[in-house]
């Protein structure tokens, strides 16, 4: 086996006893590894050509904080690999023990260790104030604020409606009464003359008629006009106007980032593109006029923004190239592009994975002590399912113990599906003073005003201090929206993967820990890419954690195996 390093792109020495270096590969939350690399030691050349990396940072040089270039290829068995292409990390452990010797840990370039590092301390604000999110990122969504009930709002509107209603039936009687007499002439007069007495009208008294008349039509007008604009007043007090936040794709603002990165966000998860995240509105009453979080959301920080994806679907990550790969932990995708195949060993020790069978998952969404739509309207913010034996001899016996949460830092979003009774009581007075617009020839408008505000976003004050995911559908909220989005419906289909009971009892596997396998670097080149595994024998499994050292032909590692053990269980499901 041929081993050839390079150090800032320069052919180097190898590292001191670099065989001796041992690698430890963690897979716990994602499909390719968290690497642990004990630090190298270079000599002579090559820690001076460190050194002067390092200093040239202050006549122009790239200097401390960009890794050196750190690559070792391997020809074993007449194949060349790249057995890691990364950088010398100069913020970690590093240490200058004189001119000819430094000691310094490695990391590999496009690992999720780099990654990670990258994104910590990273935000979403820093990232909108250099133009990686503009406005056209930005998609509106429409709100009310719709308080809960008040009795004293509805009695004033009450009366005030019954009081413009009788005045201005008393009025139009009036003002037919007065036309009434017009139209009679008023009541006959006679009149002797030449030829002896006549009978005609009543002239004073028709102009007398007519004037009430005229009197009392311009009183109807002005009373129509006062009604309207005193209804106007009242619905605009007691019923709060439209208005518009800004919000964005919950996929568009973790592409934006990923781009910014480097990386091409690669998903096939159809939530990231109908999912909104709308962050808290400000204590002032304003509209949010961006649609990534606020500095105190849970997602302004773009750790959190992976964090939060990787949470409401149970995904995993994965680096390819250029690409960062985004799926779930289910996904055929990983078995269908594993490589590598675990040798058969011979194991005594078995373990069960019994400590992932909790009693009870619990996946939550927030609730907002700021909006009571997400108190009242709670159903689909908390989903439960309890796992149990089927046949119990003893329930003092029983094993299953324990309880998972998945807590979503984010609100659900109320949507506005039909009119309170407070609002049928406006409806009826924007109707009343639309018919009587009517009259004077002009367009009704205040009936459609209250029409339009269903399938609007509702809150229960001009602020929310939780951020909220949504489905729009325009600029309302999705008519089914609570079927898109809801505990219930993350639990069946992106966390039912844990089920010990559902998928074929697929949640259920062994454990085997401190098994020594043959083991050499295009080995190592595979499980770095993906640590799910088959057997020559057809079983499925992925690897835990692996140790392993540069010069040794075996590695130690752990992994568990798809394998059911008991089928005497049952599932109940719970939503409150």
């Amino acid at each position: 086996m041929g081993v050839a390093f390079k150090l800032n792109n320069k052919e180097s020495c190898s590292p001191v006893e670099w065989g001796d270096i041992e690698i430890e590969a963690r897979f716990a939350l994602n499909n390719q590894a968290s690497l642990s690399i004990d630090n190298f030691t270079f000599v002579n050349k090559d820690a001076r050509e460190i050194i002067n990396y390092i200093n040239e940072g202050v006549v122009g040089g790239l200097g401390i904080f960009e890794g050196m270039p750190f690559e070792m290829d391997v020809n074993e068995n007449g194949q060349s690999l790249k057995a890691f292409d990364g950088i010398v990390d100069f913020t970690e452990e590093f240490e200058i023990i004189n001119e000819s010797k430094v000691q310094a840990k490695v990391k590999l370039i496009d690992g999720l260790n780099a990654l990670d590092a990258r994104i910590d301390g990273l935000t979403v604000g820093y990232l909108e104030s250099i133009g990686v999110y503009t406005g056209s990122d930005y998609s509106d969504v429409d709100f009310v604020i719709e308080k809960k009930f008040d009795a004293i709002e509805f009695l004033i509107l009450g009366i005030s409606l019954f009081v413009m209603i009788k005045e201005t039936q008393y009025a139009i009687k009036e003002f037919s009464d007065r036309i009434s007499e017009v139209a009679k002439g008023g009541t006959p007069i006679t009149t002797v003359g030449a030829v002896g007495p006549t009978v005609g009208p009543n002239i004073g008294a028709i102009i007398w008629a007519a004037a009430k008349a005229v009197i009392w039509a311009a009183y109807i007008a002005i009373l129509i006009k006062a009604i309207f604009e005193l209804g106007k007043q009242l619905i605009d007090i007691i019923m709060s106007p439209v208005r518009t936040h800004k919000c964005i794709k919950l996929g568009t603002l973790l592409e934006k980032a990923i781009n910014y990165l480097g990386y091409s966000l690669e998903s096939p998860i159809s939530e990231l593109d109908s999912y909104y995240y709308l962050p808290s509105a400000p204590l002032n009453g304003g509209v949010i006029k961006k649609g990534i979080p606020q500095t105190q959301d849970y997602g302004y920080q773009l750790s959190e923004t992976v964090e939060l994806c990787l949470r409401v679907f149970n995904a995993r990550l994965a680096i390819d190239g250029d690409k960062l790969i985004m799926r779930t932990k289910d996904d055929p995708f990983w078995f269908e592009t594993s490589t590598y195949v675990l040798p058969e060993v011979l194991t005594e020790k078995i373990q069960y994975n019994t400590d992932e069978a909790n009693n009870t998952l619990l996946i939550n969404f927030q609730t907002d002590i700021q909006d009571d739509w997400t108190v009242d309207n709670y159903t689909g913010t908390s989903y439960e399912v309890s796992l149990q034996p089927k046949t119990i001899n003893r329930r003092e016996r029983v094993l299953i113990k324990g309880l998972e949460t998945v807590d979503i830092p984010l609100a659900l979003g109320t949507r506005k599906d039909g009119f309170t009774a407070l609002e049928n009581t406006l409806k009826d007075l924007a109707k009343f003073m639309d018919a009587l617009l009517k009259v004077f020839l002009a367009r009704p408008q205040l009936e459609k005003r209250i029409a339009r505000r269903v399938g609007m976003l509702k809150i229960s004050t001009q602020s929310h201090t939780v951020p909220k995911l949504l489905v729009l559908s325009g600029k309302n909220i999705d008519t089914n929206h609570r079927d898109k989005l809801s505990a219930k419906y993350l639990e069946n289909k992106f966390h039912n993967e844990k089920s010990f009971v559902r998928n074929n009892y697929g949640g259920q596997k062994i454990v085997q820990r401190d098994i020594r396998i043959p083991f050499g670097f295009s080995d190592f080149v595979k499980v770095l890419k993906n640590s799910v595994f088959k057997t020559v024998s057809g079983k499925v499994g992925r690897i835990l954690s692996l140790k392993w050292r540069f010069n040794s032909d075996y590695a130690i590692v752990d992994y568990e195996l798809n394998q059911i053990y008991t089928t005497n269980l049952k599932e109940t499901f719970i939503e409150p």
